[in-house]
């Protein structure tokens, strides 16, 4: 029986109208369908009721580095998990950006 690895789903949400046009403008690029990348009225954690928009970390990422008049935050979800607010925890000024993780090479004998 293979063991699958349990991936986080990534959303964000828009606060104002402004940055809704804007990412619904940056989902429509990308290569998945618009429809799919919507979730309407969906229950978060906190029993706050939502409107998100589905992306990738590092899509994410690029929205939250880039932003100059954007007001959004961001959730996730562990595998069916409950819908959380990651913002200040995970996407804060001070951390780096997620990247691929690097091979570990062997340390040389000398």
């Amino acid at each position: 029986m293979p063991m699958h690895k349990i991936k986080h789903e990534w959303f964000v949400c828009p606060k104002d109208s402004h940055t809704n046009e804007v990412i619904a403008r940056f989902a429509c690029q990308g290569t998945f369908g618009f429809d799919d990348n919507t979730l309407e009225n969906v229950l978060c954690e906190d029993g706050k009721k939502r409107n998100l928009w589905r992306t990738t970390e590092q899509d994410a990422w690029f929205l939250w580095r880039s932003r100059t008049d954007l007001k959004f935050e961001v959730f996730n979800r562990l595998g069916n998990g409950k819908i959380r607010d990651v913002t200040s925890p995970l996407f804060r000024k001070d951390r780096r950006s997620p990247k691929k993780k690097a091979k570990r090479r062997k340390p040389v004998p000398t």
